[in-house]
């Protein structure tokens, strides 16, 4: 099942946690088999910063935004919602300078 309908059936089920862990392995594999995915680094990083985890969702996006930089054609929506979330990690974390980098 492809990693965005696993996330988004994630948010929906009725034992979020289960839900949670298979969308995060799912997640974990598409990113192996394809580095470059964007479904798969931003939904990883949207699910750990949803479950609290924002030092594992900074570092997924981190490391998203330096693929997303050597690649060419990577949808701009994409690249700005990447940059959005790691902006909101940084304004939580009272990194107003950081923040205002990445907005």
């Amino acid at each position: 099942m492809p990693a965005g309908r696993i996330g988004r059936q994630c948010r929906s089920a009725g034992n979020p946690g289960a839900a949670a862990a298979e969308a995060e392995a799912e997640f974990r594999k598409e990113i192996e088999i394809v580095p470059s995915t964007r479904p798969g680094r931003v939904g990883l990083a949207l699910l750990l910063r949803s479950q609290g985890r924002d030092v594992e969702a900074r570092a997924a996006l981190d490391e998203s935004l330096a693929i997303f930089e050597r690649i060419p054609n990577v949808d701009q929506t994409d690249r700005f919602l990447a940059y959005l979330t790691r902006g909101d990690l940084a304004r939580q974390d009272g990194d107003l300078d950081s923040a205002r980098g990445f907005y």
